[in-house]
This record gives structure tokens, C-alpha cells and sequence, in this order.
């Protein structure tokens, strides 16, 4: 082999077994030739990146977490909504209706009474 190639095949060696070392907390210095420091900048930034995909991919979960929380309430003020105009509904009619009655001049004991006779026995 060529002497430049066992020198880089050792450095690069030595890196890993410098990261292995680090990784399982022995501290080691060793110097690495400038190609192996690129090299090792290149891992670093893409470590960075997959960490601030892994961030972007938990915030999005979160935000799914929330948007699935809020659809029951959304739901629930939905139909508080219509229930409330429901409501609204049956006041202007029973309003309406005794507006007609005071209209034709019907108190409610003669409804009451008209009521009674179309009752069939």
C-alpha cells in the first residue's frame, strides 16, 4: 500500500476510536489532518440537522396533538351555537304567536276553551 494511504487509513482510525472514546466518556486528544476535520465538520452539521428535523417533527406532532384537542371544543361551541339560535327561534315565534293572539283579540282561556271543544271525546 501506499505510505499516504496507511497514514489517512490510520487517521481516520484514530478519529473513530477518538469519537468512540468520547462517546463512552474517556477524553482523548488527537490530531486529525485537515481532510478528516472537514470530514468531521460535514458529520457535525448534519448530526445539527437531523436534530432540527427531529425538533420540527415533534413541534408538528404537538401542534397535531393540539388541533385534535381543540376539535371536540370547536364541536361543543358548535352546537351550544345552534342550540342557542333554536332557542332564539322558539321566542320569536312564541312572540309571533301571541302578537296574533292580541292581534284577533284572543285571550288564552278562549284558545283554551276552542282547544277543548275540537278535542273529540
Amino acid at each position: 500500500m501506499d505510505p499516504s494511504t496507511d497514514s489517512t487509513a490510520e487517521a481516520i482510525k484514530n478519529a473513530l476510536d477518538a469519537l468512540n472514546n468520547t462517546n463512552s466518556g474517556v477524553n482523548s486528544n488527537i490530531e486529525m489532518p485537515e481532510c478528516n476535520t472537514a470530514t468531521q465538520q460535514k458529520l457535525d452539521f448534519q448530526t445539527q440537522q437531523n436534530r432540527q428535523l427531529q425538533a420540527e417533527q415533534q413541534w408538528k406532532m404537538m401542534q397535531d396533538q393540539q388541533l385534535q384537542a381543540e376539535q371536540p371544543w370547536k364541536m361543543m361551541q358548535d352546537q351550544q351555537l345552534q342550540a342557542e339560535q333554536q332557542w332564539k327561534m322558539m321566542q320569536d315565534q312564541q312572540k309571533q304567536f301571541l302578537q296574533y293572539l292580541h292581534e284577533k283579540r284572543i285571550t288564552i282561556p278562549q284558545l283554551q276553551q276552542q282547544q277543548n271543544s275540537q278535542q273529540v271525546p
